[in-house]
């Protein structure tokens, strides 16, 4: 999936980020043998939806602002947060 079908499915993306990140997540997911097409759009629609409209990675708050996430901030292009994620 290049660039530009990403931009068909997630309007208001900013593209150089996308340009950035989604190469990296592809890889990754290649690497883990995610490579249905509902794997793709699973996971595509998923980082949209988590990281809209930048797709960057992203920290949830700081821990001593967040005390019930500590020391399990989310980060990355999907928040996961608690110990069991």
């Amino acid at each position: 999936m290049g660039i530009a079908q990403l931009l068909k499915v997630c309007p208001s993306t900013d593209t150089k980020a996308l340009a950035k990140y989604a190469p990296l997540l592809f890889k990754a997911m290649c690497k883990q043998g995610l490579t249905s097409r509902n794997q793709l759009i699973a996971i595509v629609g998923t980082v949209y939806t988590e990281t809209f409209p930048k797709w960057t990675p992203s920290k949830e708050g700081d821990a001593k602002d967040t005390p019930r996430y500590a020391p399990y901030r989310g980060r990355g292009l999907i928040q996961l947060t608690w110990k069991e994620n």
